[in-house]
């Protein structure tokens, strides 16, 4: 059985296992790992973005025109970023090797992966360290047509 490695924001490394057939998508979710796969893998976000390694890229069939698409709205995109859903495995592709991005966009909002804001978790800062906004308490603006 083919393996591949998921390598996440902070270093950690995690070879698993990846059946043949299964898409980079499926395989992080059948070993637990954090790739979101918002729209479950129609090619309809861009939640499931992976930064393949430079030496696996070119090894990958051509992405679609509407996987471009999409992944022109993912977070921290490079040169060698791709979908999670669009990537299947197969035995060409044993030992491929993928980056987690910091964060995702899920179109409604910008969210981080755990470990990616310095250990902290979410993209919030921890309770005591939060500011009052200028505008708590202020009326709302009156709006004129």
């Amino acid at each position: 059985m083919p393996k591949m490695t998921f390598i996440e924001p902070n270093g950690t490394r995690h070879e698993v296992d990846a059946p043949l057939g299964l898409s980079v998508l499926e395989v992080a979710h059948k070993h637990g790992l954090d790739l979101e796969g918002a729209c479950e893998g129609s090619l309809a976000c861009s939640t499931c973005h992976v930064i393949v390694e430079p030496e696996w890229f070119d090894v990958l069939n051509e992405a679609s025109e509407d996987e471009e698409d999409m992944l022109d709205l993912a977070f921290g995109l490079t040169k060698t970023s791709r979908l999670g859903c669009q990537i299947i495995i197969s035995e060409e592709l044993d030992g491929l090797a993928v980056r987690l991005p910091g964060g995702t966009n899920s179109g409604h909002a910008l969210t981080y992966r755990r470990g990616a804001l310095r250990g902290r978790r979410g993209p919030h800062p921890p309770p005591g360290n939060r500011r009052a906004s200028p505008l708590a308490g202020a009326a709302p603006p009156v709006l004129r047509w």
